[in-house]
């Protein structure tokens, strides 16, 4: 996503927190039980002539540069109590 690519990622715990705007937030959300979704989405990636790719990474950098730099996660982290 920092790179400016667009991500396919099983729906494994955390991922909504991640893409909680679906492809809005830059990534296309599969079932992981699901081989033929993963490939079917990978491959509608590669057959668009880079356009859709291109949004999806674009979205998925803003994404990246809005909510997990440093600067964003760090108040976070800071205030967690300490063990």
């Amino acid at each position: 996503m920092a790179c400016g690519l667009p991500v396919v990622a099983a729906d494994a715990p955390g991922i909504a927190d991640i893409f909680d705007r679906g492809e809005a937030s830059g990534g296309i959300v599969v079932r992981r039980e699901s081989v033929t979704e993963s490939a079917l989405a990978i491959g509608r990636l590669l057959d668009d002539n880079k356009h859709r790719s291109r949004d999806l990474g674009q979205r998925a950098r803003r994404r990246v540069e809005s909510h997990f730099l440093t600067r964003h996660c760090w108040p976070t982290v800071a205030a967690l109590p300490s063990q």
